[in-house]
């Protein structure tokens, strides 16, 4: 492949996992490349076209990404017999004012990377229309690249499969089955899908991976085996280890002065304002995440009293149903089930009428600095700090004088995070955690950063993964660290949640993700911390 695709003067070799990827795409024209993060999946992207014989090509990318994506192709046209390749964002795709943009220009193969983006079909607007082109264009060539296909579930990557290998995926192609399957395959406590009871009926994968099935964790080890045998699919079975990497805890506890605050959240899901959240697994879950950082949002200005009652409300509702129910777990299920005659309507319906009059407008409100200056602490020895709130990451910078990398990975200033030469950074976890390379040509000297600080640990795997493999990746000189803030009970459990995750996708995918990878240590934090005050819960 490397002969046949490289120019007389390139220098550069195809790994092996490039080279299987383009293989598969030339003999069964299309292409599921679930690679790991730093494999070199844009250069696989770049000579796509050129193994299909794609005469009108489009490579999709998140928009953060495009600047990169052009530049690194212009780079590599170098080495390889790049043909020119548009490239364009999934948000771009999604918009409404290009909603024929695919039939438009007519494309022969899509290239997807970072595909995991378009993990929702359902819900995801740039999914339903590739879906809908793709079915309308059956010679259209699809490749998917992704390092994380999946987030929490099976569902995450079922269409993307199918899109790619075009019916030879090893389940039906019937997205109305899907759910049923991610049962089989998922967590017992996962409930991405709709229904909150779960199947254990295998008969529906049996024909296609082989039965009788009696167990999940045999169900697991039959679809992987079938996924690898499956035309068009490659998959990482190893992780990066050039280098050493280590996750650690760091505790954060909350001053006195907070325990109000957390209190008021524990016990009736309220916020300092007074404000009342409608459910545990968005609202308070959210709420205890700015809590740990010190902050809240409040509504500036106060909305109208007959607006506030009604969701209140609705608000004291949910509570009661969600606290009282194992069938419920959001306040969109309730929503649902009074929609459906199962629960008493009365208050969704006063506040359905009513919610559209009134837009709240949020504000930040400091409630403790605590965060900020563990931050500080940790960033005096170098490295990247990372945060998923934007006014966090305002604010250490103005504290410290470490530059924030936000939309699109650029600084106040202009700068690009890959051309940071800053010792600390603080970097967006929207903005930077897919697609960049930060472990060289940026940082002191050039030799990029080897050490992270995760503000708030993320409870999906996928999540982990990508901020990992900023600096957890091929060319990497140094040891790298990874230490996260565990100051609340949420927290405490995400990390939990990640590495079980990252279990899952071991088992179904045979792809390993560095929560699990031999030779990482990842230390959890202590059940000691649980009984450290209101922020962990309470008793």
């Amino acid at each position: 492949m490397t002969e046949w695709l490289r120019k007389p003067a390139g220098t550069m070799q195809l790994r092996e996992i490039q080279a299987s990827a383009l293989l598969e795409l030339t003999l069964y024209r299309g292409l599921f490349a679930a690679a790991r993060v730093g494999a070199g999946k844009t250069l696989i992207a770049g000579l796509a076209p050129t193994v299909f014989g794609a005469k009108r090509p489009l490579f999709v990318c998140p928009a953060n990404m495009l600047r990169e994506t052009k530049a690194h192709l212009a780079a590599l046209r170098t080495h390889w017999r790049l043909p020119h390749l548009p490239v364009i964002s999934y948000h771009k795709l999604s918009s409404k004012k290009h909603a024929r943009f695919l039939w438009d220009y007519a494309p022969d193969l899509l290239i997807f990377d970072e595909a995991h983006k378009l993990k929702r079909v359902r819900s995801a607007a740039c999914a339903r229309i590739t879906a809908r082109f793709l079915h309308e264009t059956p010679t259209c060539g699809c490749a998917i690249l992704t390092g994380t296909p999946a987030r929490d579930s099976f569902l995450d990557y079922a269409h993307l499969l199918q899109w790619a290998v075009r019916g030879h995926a090893p389940f039906p192609a019937d997205p109305d089955v899907w759910e049923s399957i991610a049962q089989l395959l998922d967590d017992e406590d996962q409930k991405a899908y709709g229904s909150p009871w779960l199947t254990s009926d295998y008969s529906i994968l049996e024909p296609w991976i082989g039965g009788p099935i009696t167990t999940k964790a045999q169900a697991r080890e039959r679809f992987a085996k079938a996924l690898h045998l499956t035309p068009g699919v490659v998959i990482s079975t190893e992780g990066y280890s050039g280098v050493g990497l280590e996750v650690n805890p760091i505790f954060l506890p909350s001053p006195d002065g907070m325990n109000d605050a957390w209190v008021n959240l524990r016990e009736n899901w309220a916020m300092p304002d007074d404000w009342l959240l409608l459910d545990k697994a968005l609202g308070v879950w959210s709420a205890a995440r700015q809590f740990q950082d010190g902050f809240y949002y409040y509504h500036d200005p106060r909305p109208p009293t007959d607006w506030l009652d009604a969701r209140r409300e609705w608000g004291g509702f949910c509570r009661r149903i969600l606290e009282d129910s194992d069938r419920y777990d959001t306040e969109t299920r309730v929503r649902d089930a009074c929609l459906r005659g199962d629960l008493p309507d009365h208050a969704w319906r006063r506040w359905e009428t009513i919610q559209p009059s009134f837009t709240p407008v949020t504000k930040p409100m400091w409630l403790s600095t605590h965060a900020l200056e563990a931050a500080e602490q940790w960033g005096r020895d170098g490295g990247i700090i990372w945060t998923p709130h934007t006014i966090v990451g305002q604010e250490l910078s103005e504290l410290t004088g470490w530059p924030y990398y936000g939309a699109e990975g650029l600084d106040r200033t202009g700068e690009h995070i890959t051309r940071s030469k800053a010792r600390t950074i603080i970097a967006s976890e929207k903005a930077n955690s897919d697609g960049r390379n930060l472990q060289i040509d940026c940082g002191p000297k050039g030799e990029g950063y080897h050490r992270n600080l995760l503000m708030q640990p993320p409870k999906a795997a996928l999540d982990f993964e990508q901020r990992i493999g900023r600096t957890h990746r091929d060319g990497q000189k140094y040891d790298v660290t990874v230490d996260y803030f565990v100051g609340c009970l949420e927290n405490w459990r995400a990390i939990q949640s990640a590495v079980e995750k990252a279990k899952m996708t071991e088992s179904t995918l045979t792809q390993v993700l560095k929560l699990v990878q031999q030779g990482v240590e990842v230390r959890l934090p202590p059940e000691a911390w649980l009984a450290s005050g209101p922020a962990f819960g309470l008793e």
